[in-house]
Parts: structure tokens; C-alpha cells; sequence
């Protein structure tokens, strides 16, 4: 008798951790999607920030192009941050089969303080999205979110990115 309660209490365990797995992915998914249309809906982009670094850059892998936006050099502390990169292809419409690199929303969020690294503790140098792309020149567009260190604040930047094969340094 002890032998199915023990077995029954596992399955029931077992499906609350699948449902629970399902709704994060769900959970997930409608973030992913928000900030999309929230890039697109977005009217004013920056070139640069005060808060830290960031820049795109270009390469050739094979036939296709790799493009690299890279957030590092910290001015102040950063926490829980999520990017997310999108082609800037000049229509105003969302295309879900088409997946644009993103960072803390599927995965970990990393944080980021000046002058600090730990990347065992999530705090590293900084973090790169890799995206492909067909194109030796693209047009990105950017967002970057993360919250204060005790989270009561937060904070999103919008930026425009130009990835360009010919301006790459030696």
C-alpha cells in the first residue's frame, strides 16, 4: 500500500513539474513576442548609451553572415538584463518563423557591474546575440532591459544598429 501512495504522490509530483515547465514556456513566449512588438512599435532609437557599451559587428561564416550586437563596459549596475536584436527589413510586421536572438528571456539573465566579473556568480564581461542573417550590411534593431540592484526600478533603452561586413577592423 505504501508502495502506490509513494508512487501515486510521484506522478502527481511529476505532472505539477511538467505544467509548471509548460507555463514558464508560455510565460516566456508572450515575453519574447512583447518586447518584438514592442521594438517595432518603438518610434525613437538610440545610437549609443550612457549606462555601458554596445556595438554590432559583421562576419562571414560560409555563404551567410554572422551579425554580433556585443553589450559590455558597464557604467553602473545592471541586473536581471534581457536584449533582444531584431532585422530592421523595413516592414512593421512580426515574423515568428524567423527567430531574432534574444538573451534573458529563454534563458538566465546575466547581470553586469562595473569593473566586477564573476561568471560563475552570472556576472560576466559583458553579453553578445549572435543572429545569421544573408545580408553583408543589416540594419538592427535593439532592446535592452535590466532593473536597479534592489529591482524596485526599471529600465528600458532602444537602440538602431547598423552591422556592416566592410567596416570590419583588421
Amino acid at each position: 500500500m505504501l508502495r502506490k501512495t509513494l508512487l501515486v504522490v510521484a506522478i502527481v509530483l511529476l505532472a505539477a513539474c511538467k505544467r509548471t515547465v509548460i507555463d514558464d514556456n508560455k510565460a516566456n513566449m508572450h515575453k519574447y513576442e512583447t518586447y518584438y512588438q514592442s521594438i517595432l512599435d518603438n518610434d525613437t532609437f538610440l545610437i549609443k548609451s550612457d549606462s555601458f557599451s554596445l556595438e554590432a559587428v559583421m562576419n562571414q561564416v560560409g555563404e551567410f553572415y554572422r551579425f554580433s550586437v556585443i553589450l559590455d563596459n558597464p557604467k553602473i549596475a545592471m541586473f536581471d538584463i534581457e536584449m533582444m536584436a531584431i532585422i530592421d527589413d523595413g516592414s512593421v510586421s512580426v515574423n515568428y518563423e524567423k527567430v531574432m536572438p534574444a538573451s534573458g528571456i529563454f534563458d538566465r539573465s546575466y547581470n553586469l557591474i562595473p569593473y566586477q566579473q564573476n561568471e560563475a556568480a552570472g556576472f560576466p564581461r559583458g553579453i553578445i546575440l549572435d543572429g545569421v542573417c544573408d545580408k553583408p550590411k543589416v540594419s538592427l534593431l535593439v532592446l535592452i532591459s535590466w532593473r536597479n540592484e534592489d529591482k524596485s526600478k526599471s529600465f528600458k533603452e532602444f537602440f538602431q544598429l547598423e552591422a556592416n561586413l566592410e567596416n570590419v577592423k583588421p
